[in-house]
């Protein structure tokens, strides 16, 4: 794929949509005209869907534009799918196709090189050279977390990612400000004591953009096992969370341990969970955890947090409500230090679940 020179072709839907607009017709006149339900319509403008001989025809008689001209124009379109998808094969292959179906970013049927025009789409390119310009260096420059049972597909990771950029498209930010978002993370570590998603996670959201910060929350898809990221685009920070463990006390720290790289380190850099022994990167990683953890329990409480024991249920339920936390969270950290077994004191954690 390094020495591609693309053949692209814009779908017949371009000239559709140009004479379109040329004859003043809206989008709803032509999708009667055409007798296409809103799906098919917006599929055949996208180039996802075959121009039929029926389509031509009525084509024609709105257009004056032969019938042969548009089957000829699907013809040379789809000429240049199928050369687009040679070149794609091997990059095709990895995607986690039945996930983008599922949650509705590709079509249910497609023909395969139809179907690699979606997938192009859905990462905002018009062929592979461009795909690789934008998302490559994304891939080259993660710094994975350490994790011995961490094993993903880097397409699937960046697929992920591209779904939680889509997913925080709407939000509006400020102008990133590191001194606000320091001053909020009192705050918003203090949601974790409310226990449904759905009652805090639109708080965190306005709080994090208040401070030049998206929030992305999306379920990760299958080859990507990762619980968060810190990426950025166009010089905001945008921080995905997967709810991958489904717990509170997984969750919180991930998203402190997040803005900790916002915080702390480079706009340039992407930072996810993963697989990596370049000590720079574990550095970094450390450093992002020690945030994580000064955050939730400030160093002069750590002592005492890790003197508790599973007999100590009475002392964990005081200390986060002194450190206005959930009591998940000190149960998760004493659990990860080896103080108490993993199997003791789950009740006291938040189970999520997506819905």
């Amino acid at each position: 794929m390094q020495n591609f020179q693309p053949n692209w072709c814009s779908p017949p839907g371009a000239t559709i949509q140009n004479l379109a607009n040329k004859n003043s017709l809206s989008s709803d006149e032509l999708m009667a005209i055409l007798e296409l339900e809103p799906e098919n319509f917006k599929s055949l403008l996208n180039g996802f869907s075959k121009l039929t001989s029926n389509i031509a025809e009525r084509l024609e008689q709105t257009f004056g534009v032969s019938k042969s001209f548009w089957l000829n124009r699907e013809e040379n379109y789809f000429q240049s799918l199928e050369h687009q998808a040679n070149e794609c094969e091997s990059w095709f292959e990895e995607l986690p196709i039945s996930d983008l179906v599922n949650r509705g970013y590709l079509t249910k049927r497609a023909t395969k090189p139809h179907r690699i025009a979606e997938c192009l789409a859905f990462f905002d390119s018009k062929a592979i050279d461009e795909w690789e310009s934008i998302y490559k260096s994304r891939v080259e420059n993660v710094a994975f977390r350490t994790s011995s049972s961490f094993d993903s597909s880097p397409l699937a990771v960046t697929t992920w990612l591209r779904l939680a950029e889509l997913s925080c498209s709407h939000q509006h930010v400020q102008e990133f400000n590191k001194e606000l978002l320091i001053e909020k993370i009192d705050k918003i570590k203090s949601l974790s004591r409310i226990k449904e998603p759905s009652a805090f996670l639109g708080e965190l959201e306005l709080i994090l953009n208040s401070c030049g910060v998206k929030i992305a929350v999306v379920k990760a898809v299958k080859g990507c096992k990762a619980s968060g990221a810190t990426f950025y685009q166009d010089g905001t920070p945008i921080v995905a969370l997967s709810f991958r463990h489904l717990s509170d006390d997984h969750f919180w720290f991930t998203l402190l341990h997040e803005l900790g790289h916002v915080i702390l380190h480079s706009h340039t850099q992407v930072f996810i969970e993963g697989t990596g022994s370049n000590p720079y990167t574990q550095e970094l990683e450390k450093e992002a955890n020690e945030f994580a953890m000064s955050a939730l329990v400030p160093a002069c409480k750590q002592n005492y947090l890790f003197s508790l024991r599973a007999k100590d249920y009475a002392k964990i339920m005081r200390l986060a409500k002194q450190l206005d936390i959930s009591p998940g969270i000190i149960v998760g950290q004493l659990q990860h230090k080896g103080y108490i077994p993993h199997s003791h004191l789950n009740k006291l954690k938040v189970k999520y679940k997506w819905g």
